[in-house]
């Protein structure tokens, strides 16, 4: 599968437009998705977070034994998936030991992108042209806004 990076730019900048917001906490609250953490440990192979659907509700678990900012970038990581329409599976799971692209999931990459572009106010982050780029840090948390009606990515219709 081939990352559609212009795609992810406008999903990432459509969320960021409606919501105003950088803290993900709030994010997930304003998406109504909930929010688990459970301690999955330390090991270079723990599982960092996964967002699974369960009929219409959502929940991230994200890995408690992480540090509160690699627990951050986790949680804008799975809103990624969910926005990013990628809840075809029943369980997206970030196993990731880091946050550079890898060749093994799209998926993930874009996921990873995602968060980028949701966290810079600059041009785009992650153009095709840069597959080495890696996720160095993670936003500053805002006050936070107004309730999203809506979720999803097919729910947002795309503007040029």
């Amino acid at each position: 599968m081939k990352i559609d990076f212009d795609k992810t730019i406008r999903a990432a900048a459509r969320l960021r437009g409606h919501l105003g917001l950088t803290d993900p906490e709030t994010i997930c609250r304003a998406l109504d998705l909930q929010i688990l953490r459970l301690p999955l440990g330390t090991a270079r192979n723990s599982i960092k977070g996964f967002i699974q659907r369960s009929a219409r509700c959502y929940t991230i678990v994200v890995n408690s034994d992480l540090s509160a900012l690699l627990q951050d970038i986790i949680l804008f990581h799975e809103i990624g998936h969910y926005w990013l329409g990628h809840m075809d599976a029943s369980v997206c799971t970030f196993h990731d030991s880091g946050f550079a692209y890898s060749l093994t999931s799209a998926l993930e990459n874009e996921a990873n992108s995602f968060v980028a572009e949701y966290l810079l106010d600059t041009p785009p982050a992650c153009p095709a042209g840069n597959p080495g780029f890696q996720m160095a840090h993670a936003g500053q948390p805002q006050p936070a806004g107004q309730k999203l009606p809506l979720s999803g990515a097919e729910r947002l219709p795309e503007t040029d």
